[in-house]
């Protein structure tokens, strides 16, 4: 499913609308929503509920839930201490986080 029907499938089903759900990926992912149509696109397996459940998720932040800090805590570092990568470099759909720079590297 390409990201335009997987957007309005999340705009019929739940009554968010595309440029709400792309503004909020925006803002809490690090990428611009051409980019986050393009990483949609890239997981077969991304579904409307995936992308519903994060929006929700950051929209109502669950006190007990610690998907809100998991972005922070995506910091990865090699055996020297060097940055592997960082949290610009992760995106969320349901409970999958995702490296963009992988999602860049695969082929249709």
């Amino acid at each position: 499913m390409n990201a335009e029907e997987l957007l309005k499938e999340v705009e019929e089903k739940y009554g968010i609308t595309s440029m709400e759900v792309l503004t909020i990926y925006s803002r809490n992912f690090y990428s611009k929503p051409d980019e986050i149509k393009f990483y949609m696109e890239k997981i077969p397996e991304l579904t409307a509920e995936d992308i519903f459940n994060t929006v929700d998720s950051l929209k109502n932040p669950n006190p007990s839930s610690k998907f809100v800090w998991e972005i922070n805590q995506v910091t990865m570092f090699d055996i020297d201490g060097n940055i592997k990568s960082e949290p610009k470099d992760w995106i969320a759909f349901g409970k999958n986080w995702y490296d963009k720079r992988e999602l860049v590297k695969k082929e249709d």
